[in-house]
């Protein structure tokens, strides 16, 4: 896709999908992107090795809010397993937007989160 931002990526940063952490929960995960201070802390329950509910808050850019939103909701349902194998090429074709070098970091916060905390 040409643009920067569509129409769905502005959506869910103006209204991220499961935004505002939960309890009960069975793990948490922070991130944090040093180089601009994006950070992101969430939380997930699982259910027979598969994640039930996922919750997020964080603090920063478009992309990294607008990347959690969308990874988290594709996330549920899935496993460790898959989680664990799903791939930065995987999130940029998910995510379907062009990107700058300078924003990569960004967009992998949320997938890094994740997977340190499965």
């Amino acid at each position: 896709m040409d643009l920067l931002y569509t129409d769905i990526f502005l959506l869910h940063y103006h209204a991220p999908k499961n935004y505002g952490l939960h309890v009960p929960f069975d793990i948490e995960a922070k991130g944090e992107n040093t180089l601009c201070g994006d950070s992101l802390t969430l939380r997930l329950t699982f259910a027979r090795d598969c994640v039930q509910a996922i919750s997020f808050e964080s603090e920063g850019c478009v992309i990294s809010r607008a990347a959690s939103s969308l990874l988290f909701e594709y996330i549920k349902g899935k496993n460790r397993k898959e989680i664990k194998e799903f791939s930065p090429y995987a999130l940029f074709e998910l995510l379907g937007i062009t990107l700058t070098a300078a924003r990569i970091k960004c967009v992998l916060l949320p997938l890094e989160t994740i997977q340190k905390g499965v």
